[in-house]
């Protein structure tokens, strides 16, 4: 998120209008639970097949999130370009104003599943959020990134024993001979987001402010 451009907002899952109705860890076995739950026709939001495949959200999850109230606290009671960012975990996907999502899939088809939600609800103001409606945006594009030599990565694992794969900040490189098939991608290893300048063109075209883009360096090769 761009911090230096108004007041970035994020968004919950709740089962009231307000904060008090979110699902709190430990969670409830047998409640359907977004933070556990939410799952990919590749497999659940864990599963490393969903990082390295991605997919469209299943039917049963779209299901499960439409029933549920997307939340926002914000006193600028203002429409939106963007509610919150893409992040590595797989449940943090962005919501998108009209405009910005019609840009994006008319520009870049088969990028993206949008899912189209009914309201967001500001708690603030007790009303929806001015701009809607907003489509839940579900990157499906995925791709290999790192240089695999010159980057340093990490190794974790989950209290449920699943594992996943971070990269060092300070030492990761894009793949000098990598060939972006797409303009918007997640990285199959770390789970990253990545994109080209050209889509960074488009949606700050679109009138995006809302998102920072940091430029990565490219692993330079020695010439022989």
């Amino acid at each position: 998120m761009n911090f230096e451009f108004g007041d970035p907002i994020f968004y919950t899952w709740s089962t009231t209008r307000d904060r008090s109705g979110i699902i709190k860890q430990p969670y409830p076995e047998d409640s359907w639970v977004p933070g556990r739950d939410i799952a990919f026709t590749s497999g659940g939001m864990w599963s490393e097949t969903a990082v390295r495949e991605g997919g469209r959200l299943t039917s049963e999850t779209i299901e499960h999130l439409l029933a549920l109230n997307c939340v926002v606290k914000t006193d600028a009671n203002v429409s939106r370009d963007v509610v919150e960012d893409f992040a590595v975990m797989l449940d943090r996907m962005p919501l998108l104003s009209g405009q910005l999502k019609s840009s994006l899939d008319n520009e870049f088809p088969n990028v993206f599943e949008f899912i189209e939600l009914p309201e967001v609800w500001n708690e603030t103001t007790q009303g929806p959020l001015p701009g809607g409606p907003y489509y839940l945006t579900n990157l499906l594009a995925r791709q290999d990134s790192w240089d695999k030599e010159k980057t340093k990565f990490y190794d974790f694992k989950r209290g449920d024993g699943s594992k996943y794969t971070e990269a060092a900040q300070t030492q990761r490189f894009i793949s000098g001979e990598l060939v972006a098939e797409f303009p918007i991608w997640r990285d199959k290893v770390t789970s990253n987001v990545i994109c080209t300048e050209r889509f960074r063109e488009v949606a700050e075209g679109a009138g995006c402010r809302e998102w920072r883009f940091t430029e990565l360096p490219f692993a330079k090769r020695e010439l022989h």
